[in-house]
C-alpha cells in the first residue's frame, strides 16, 4: 500500500542515517580519514600529481586510495568517493561530471620521427599498443581506427594490460598508442610523448565523481570532494 510504502522509505532513510553515525563511532580513530577508488591511470597519471595541493591544505586528513582497473572494487562499503570513466549512471550512486575526454595516437619523438608521413589511414599498418581494459566504456584502437573510417583493422600490434605500461612502450619508440588528453596532456607537453597524425576524437564517456546516495557523506569526503570539484573546474579552463 501507500502507507506501507512510505513506511519503509522512512524507515530505509533512518538506517542509513543510523548506519552513518555507527560507522563514525566505530572508526573514530580514523575520523579524519577518507577512502577514494580511480583508475591506475588516472591516479598515477591526473590524480596523484595534483594531490600535493590538498595536503597543503588539509594537512590533519588522510585519504586512503583504492587503486584498481576493476570497477566492481568501487562497490566496496568503505568507498565514499570514486573518480570513474563512463556516462554517468550507476547503480546507487550519485554522479557529478569532472570533465570531457579527447582521444588520439601517440608515440615516441623517435618513432615520430621516422613516421612523419602517417595518416590516419596508415596507422593501421603501423605497430599499434594495444590495452586489454577490464571497463568496457573505454575505448581501444579498434574502435579508434572505425570511427576514423578506416578502411581495415590494425595488421600488427602489442597488448599490455595497464594503460601506462602501453605509454611507457611508447615512450620508448616500441608503437602507436591510443593516447587520452586528460592523461597524457603533460608527457606530451615535456617532449616525452609527441602526436600522431592530426586524429581527434571525442571520447565515448566522461570522467565523473560519484558516491553512494542515500548515504551521508564524512566531513573529510566532503573536503576530498569541495577540493576535487575545484580542480576539475580548473583542468576544464585550461
Amino acid at each position: 500500500t501507500g502507507a506501507g510504502e512510505d513506511l519503509y522509505g522512512a524507515l530505509a532513510s533512518g538506517f542509513s542515517r543510523a548506519a552513518d553515525i555507527v560507522r563514525n563511532v566505530k572508526h573514530g580513530d580514523r575520523a579524519k580519514n577518507v577512502t577514494l577508488a580511480c583508475s591506475d591511470a588516472f591516479a598515477s597519471m591526473w590524480l596523484i600529481p595534483r594531490m600535493p595541493d590538498f595536503w597543503t591544505r588539509n594537512q590533519d586528513i588522510a585519504v586512503d586510495h583504492l587503486i584498481s582497473d576493476n570497477p566492481r572494487e568501487y562497490r566496496r562499503a568503505e568507498v565514499e568517493l570514486r573518480i570513474r570513466y563512463g556516462f554517468g549512471s550507476w547503480s546507487n550512486e550519485d554522479a557529478e561530471l569532472l570533465f570531457d575526454e579527447t582521444i588520439y595516437p601517440v608515440c615516441g619523438p623517435g618513432f615520430a620521427s621516422k613516421h612523419r608521413d602517417a595518416t590516419a589511414e596508415s596507422l593501421a599498418d603501423l605497430p599499434l599498443l594495444h590495452v586489454d581494459w577490464v571497463d568496457p566504456d573505454w575505448a581501444g584502437w579498434d574502435e579508434v581506427l572505425r570511427r576514423a573510417g578506416v578502411s581495415h583493422g590494425p595488421t600488427r600490434g602489442r597488448r599490455f594490460g595497464k594503460f601506462f605500461v602501453a605509454l611507457q612502450a611508447a615512450q620508448a619508440d616500441q608503437g602507436v598508442a591510443v593516447g587520452w588528453h586528460r592523461l597524457v596532456k603533460a608527457q606530451i607537453e615535456e617532449g616525452r610523448l609527441v602526436r600522431l597524425t592530426d586524429l581527434e576524437l571525442p571520447a565515448p564517456g566522461s570522467y565523473y565523481l560519484t558516491w553512494f546516495e542515500n548515504r551521508t557523506l564524512s566531513p573529510t569526503a566532503q573536503s576530498l570532494r569541495s577540493w576535487i570539484r575545484e580542480t576539475a573546474a580548473q583542468e576544464r579552463e585550461s
